[in-house]
């Protein structure tokens, strides 16, 4: 961890056989608090963003294409997908709307 400020870490870990790095910072008892990044661990492409409250993904999460375009937007409440998530075709046209 890395000390950024007064009582601010960020987390730096591994998930599916070490292949995603998930990178954020983290609150006092270490739990991911605020913009959470996936990354590939062989080439740092970005994969996803999520904005975590108190260790649960709360608010906006964004999937990406290798390319860096959008794949999806998805809401949660309090680790739970809530609201309207839509998901893209690779050229950014809206396939799909579904409400949680």
């Amino acid at each position: 961890c890395i000390l950024l400020a007064c009582n601010q870490r960020v987390r730096t870990s591994f998930v599916e056989d070490d292949s995603v790095v998930v990178k954020g910072p983290v609150n006092g008892r270490g739990e991911y608090h605020g913009l959470v990044r996936y990354y590939t661990r062989k080439d740092g492409v970005l994969l996803s963003a999520y904005s975590y409250k108190n260790g649960k993904m709360d608010g906006e999460g964004v999937l990406f294409f290798r390319d860096g375009s959008v794949k999806s937007r998805l809401l949660y409440k309090q680790g739970l997908l809530h609201g309207f998530s839509d998901f893209y075709m690779a050229k950014g046209n809206t396939r799909l709307r579904k409400h949680y």
